[in-house]
């Protein structure tokens, strides 16, 4: 369902929040331009890196005492590797006009801070400031037997998210699996390719297409759920995973994302990018009974709330926002 939003003008978000919504004008430079000059921001705080629109013209045209570029995990390898020469050539012409030299980067991580550098070198400037999750409540461990399992993922449909593997890896399974994806469809082919593949599954297996879910629907939707499975190829954060992880239901992801050590807290499983790791953690999940399970889905609660130091990250963000 199409929401029918104010466009070019700014609308309240929450209490503390107004947000602006960009229409598909051809005066849209010169729109932007206005808004920054009324505006005259002492910090331009840019989400993302390759936008012409929203990251390049704000940061040419803003007179903020402090730019900064957020690039949101879009320099992580298994990012570059997506469209990696257009990615490489747009980079290149970054550095030739020398923008990477006159604004301030932020990474979410320290991993992200050498990706940046490895890019723009080492004495460009970058703050370290970790994302601000939403914590959900630790919900009561959905109920289970032995060789069945409720899968769920969350996330926008495209080759960086794995769907396709995690399909691949259900072609083989043998325990009564549910698979349920929600999520707006980025990729087009990709999903064509997914919808071929769900055709092939085996009678034991479910897959189930929701479509986008709401984010005040996320807490019920995890609440059917035995497990989250997220391969991403690279996350800089993944909120979604987070929010899985805080219900109590424990992860499936990869080694690309910053929720490391997951077996070692029985909280999930860290697995490498290929069907037969995938298929190996899902016969795991799918074999416990409901006690076992119980206290992995506990162990994924303390896990989240043991991530996340917040008066840290506010101290963060503070030193990268001072001007």
């Amino acid at each position: 369902m199409l929401l029918k939003v104010p466009c070019n003008e700014w609308v309240n978000y929450n209490d503390y929040t107004q947000v602006w919504y960009a229409s598909k004008e051809k005066q849209l430079i010169r729109i932007l331009k206005k808004e920054i000059e009324f505006f005259k921001p002492k910090v331009l705080f840019i989400n993302g890196i390759y936008s012409w629109y929203f990251n390049l013209v704000p940061l040419m045209f803003c007179r903020a005492t402090r730019k900064i570029i957020s690039v949101r995990g879009m320099l992580h390898p298994g990012a570059l590797s997506q469209k990696a020469f257009k990615k490489k050539t747009y980079l290149l012409f970054f550095k030739l006009a020398g923008l990477h030299r006159r604004y301030a980067f932020h990474a979410s991580d320290e991993n992200e801070k050498k990706y940046i550098q490895d890019i723009f070198g080492d004495k460009i400037r970058v703050y370290v400031a970790k994302n601000f999750p939403k914590r959900l409540l630790q919900q009561q461990p959905l109920k289970k037997t032995r060789d069945t399992l409720e899968l769920v993922a969350i996330a926008l449909i495209s080759p960086m998210k794995n769907i396709l593997t995690v399909l691949l890896a259900l072609q083989h399974a043998t325990e009564n699996i549910v698979y349920n994806i929600y999520g707006s469809v980025k990729d087009e082919p990709y999903w064509k390719t997914c919808l071929e593949k769900i055709k092939l599954m085996p009678l034991n297996v479910v897959v189930k297409y929701h479509g986008h879910v709401e984010p005040s629907k996320v807490e019920e939707v995890l609440m059917y759920s035995h497990v989250f499975i997220l391969p991403s190829k690279s996350e800089n954060f993944g909120h979604a995973i987070f929010e899985a992880l805080s219900a109590g239901k424990p992860v499936i992801t990869s080694n690309n994302t910053p929720w490391k050590n997951l077996a070692h807290s029985k909280a999930g499983i860290n697995v490498d990018n290929d069907s037969v790791s995938l298929q190996n953690a899902i016969s795991l999940f799918a074999a416990m009974e409901y006690e076992e399970y119980s206290l992995w889905s506990k162990n994924a609660g303390i896990y989240a709330t043991n991530a996340i130091r917040f008066e840290e990250i506010k101290k963060q963000y503070k030193s990268m926002f001072a001007t």
